[in-house]
């Protein structure tokens, strides 16, 4: 008798420590999940960061470009003809930096200058050196 009290006794322990792992199985099962959740959001959360700054890399590649054709058009206009633009009103234009406000309008073979801060309010004017004469480009 005393030893099916012993493993009764035994068996009681037993079922306890079995009681107290399937809890901890469980909970450990539990935060598993949790985890995986976790995980799976980051894994998300770095696909759309990734989409994102691959995104912004293109932008700004973009606008890397849009500001160096700007600057080759502004700081040096007609750089891509050795100095010549070709222009819609005037034909083959010849300028740069160091020549501006000159140009040479090859259509007409003559040199004009442009009168600097003008086409505002009181018309383009341009001086002509071969007549000697300001004309208005908006009123020819």
């Amino acid at each position: 008798m005393k030893e099916k009290q012993q493993l009764t006794h035994n068996l009681d322990q037993a079922e306890g420590r079995l009681t107290k792992a399937i809890d901890e199985i469980k909970l450990l099962n539990k935060t598993n999940s949790n985890l995986k959740t976790k995980l799976a959001r980051s894994e998300n959360d770095l696909v759309t960061l990734s989409d994102m700054i691959r995104s912004n890399n293109d932008t700004m590649q973009r606008l890397r470009q849009e500001r160096d054709d700007y600057r080759r058009t502004v700081e040096y206009p007609g750089s891509m003809f050795n100095g010549w633009v070709f222009s819609e009103e005037f034909g083959w234009v010849f300028t740069s930096p160091t020549v501006a406000p000159y140009a040479f309008l090859a259509e007409n073979n003559e040199w004009v200058c442009y009168e600097q801060g003008t086409g505002i309010i009181d018309g383009r004017l341009i001086f002509k050196f071969r007549t000697n004469e300001w004309v208005d480009l908006d009123r020819e």
